[in-house]
């Protein structure tokens, strides 16, 4: 629940970013999605993702990869700019 403190502003970004990013996970493939929601909302290892996609963790990797690089230009086309952590 929002508090009095909260911009109207920023939850309105906010909320417009929630819906692109649902937008483009959606266009992912199936096992891009999996991989993306096991492994971010989910919680779980590179490992525990494999294991349960029937899968081996490098393919686990590639498909976490080419997810997040799919994600980054859908969401670069919506005016969002990508972050790094380096």
């Amino acid at each position: 629940m929002p508090s009095e403190r909260d911009d109207p502003q920023d939850l309105a970004e906010l909320s417009d970013f929630r819906r692109h990013l649902q937008q483009a996970l959606s266009e992912l493939t199936d096992l891009q999605a999996q991989v993306i929601l096991l492994k971010f909302i989910g919680g779980l290892s590179n490992g525990e993702v494999a294991v349960i996609l029937e899968k081996t963790e490098g393919a686990i990797k590639a498909l976490q990869y080419s997810a997040l690089q799919n994600l980054q230009k859908k969401l670069t086309l919506k005016g969002y700019e990508a972050t790094s952590s380096e």
